[in-house]
């Protein structure tokens, strides 16, 4: 049985206390690393080359929930997988824990790490990252499922990002849980991700921030292959992108230069969301009530033979009201294999965003909401079990992360 969080958080304050209170000299507020933005997607970065995969006559078309019922039949299963890190700064080290939980249609899913009776595993992936001020501690804080290394296996540094860290620490834990539910006997048709479906960071490119972009690329490549050993076993992914405010696909996308014409929009460096709005705002759509928008799909890519299929969606506010004040707008992303294998049972991604959404009553995926709460609150009780027993050890804490603990606290506390 794996080891209580308990018991891994004690151990972990009792070695920090032990290296004494002035240990270290403290991590730089500000540095070049966190000013470049390394975990900046190449699609916000507006790196990526985009065209036009799959043509229609608008560049807004509506949708109906439609064959969204057959995603919901007793026949099909579906997942949403979300994860969450959280930070604290202590004189010693900085410590960042993490979280991520998968939710089924039926049943709770998993979390790691569990804090409750839910399942437990033998062997997980370190869900504490440690980051100490003095290179000379790290040998000294070996703790089970902690680790002061970051995920390409170099040391964290006084300079290291948190950052970077709370990052790192997110995508790794979701390529792990992908891994996970490859090898589950009860593995859903298919898994909607929080997020992209694999993210090339403008770190992967970097000749300068070495140990940011081999973490990016041990990232990528581990996403990719958890992806993929999904796939072998039948397993759609979907990544649901919910901030498209920064990324630029749709303006500049080949062969998309007469749809923009027709709603008085030319190609431009404008953001994806800006020109959706304008779309809205001019009428370029026949938009039936009850309905839906969506996007033409668009396949991108991104550098080293890697691309993706990407489309928006528009979801209403309510049935009979479309504003862009109001309407959330998503973007879908997904393989090539995994659009195969949806339309081998007669279905598009976007079948399986509006099964977990609008069939269900809801503006976003209920399944991706559900774990984005637990994996939030979990991480907010780590941190909260991790600065009470630090303080019982005698280590201080930062006054920034007190803040944050007492408002972990007080969330805590209006939730019981």
């Amino acid at each position: 049985m794996s080891e209580r969080v308990t018991a891994v958080l004690r151990r972990l304050a009792e070695l920090l206390g032990s290296t004494g209170r002035t240990t270290g000299i403290g991590r730089s507020v500000l540095r070049l690393q966190d000013l470049l933005e390394a975990r900046l997607s190449i699609e916000d970065a507006g790196m990526a080359l985009a065209e036009v995969l799959e043509g229609q006559a608008r560049l807004l078309m509506p949708l109906e929930a439609g064959r969204a019922h057959r995603v919901r039949e007793p026949s099909f299963t579906l997942a949403g997988l979300d994860s969450s890190s959280r930070h604290l700064e202590t004189p010693p080290a900085d410590i960042v824990v993490g979280t991520v939980s998968a939710t089924f249609w039926r049943g709770l899913g998993f979390d790691w790490p569990s804090l409750g009776g839910g399942r437990l595993w033998l062997r997980g992936l370190p869900y504490i990252y440690i980051l100490p001020n003095d290179p000379d501690l790290a040998g000294r804080l070996e703790v089970n499922f902690a680790t002061t290394v970051n995920p390409a296996g170099r040391p964290f540094d006084p300079d290291y990002s948190v950052h970077q860290a709370l990052d790192e620490m997110r995508v790794s834990l979701e390529n792990w849980a992908l891994k996970t539910l490859a090898g589950e006997d009860l593995r859903p048709h298919a898994l909607l991700l929080d997020g992209p479906v694999f993210l090339v960071a403008r770190a992967v490119f970097d000749q300068v921030a070495v140990k940011y972009r081999d973490s990016w690329r041990a990232l990528l490549q581990d996403r990719l292959d958890s992806v993929r050993l999904l796939e072998d076993k039948g397993v759609a992914v979907v990544g649901v992108v919910k901030r498209v405010e920064r990324s630029r696909l749709l303006s500049v996308a080949a062969g998309i230069e007469a749809l923009l014409s027709r709603c008085g929009l030319r190609v431009g460096a404008i953001g994806d969301r800006a020109l959706i709005d304008a779309a809205l705002r001019l009428g370029c759509f026949k938009w039936r009530p009850g309905s839906i928008l969506r996007s033409p799909k668009l396949r991108v890519r991104l550098g080293e033979g890697l691309e993706k299929i990407v489309e928006y969606v528009v979801v209403p506010l309510g049935g009979f009201n479309l504003s862009p004040a109001t309407a959330r707008v998503y973007r879908l992303e997904y393989t090539q294999r995994t659009l195969s294998i949806l339309k081998s049972r007669g279905l598009e991604p976007v079948h399986v965003f509006l099964a977990d959404s609008v069939a269900r009553d809801s503006l976003e995926p209920v399944t991706i909401a559900s774990s984005d709460r637990r994996s939030s609150s979990i991480t907010r009780a780590l941190r909260r079990m991790l600065a009470s027993t630090l303080r019982a050890w005698g280590v201080p804490i930062s006054y920034s992360s007190m803040v944050e603990v007492a408002e972990d606290w007080r969330e805590a506390l209006a939730g019981s």
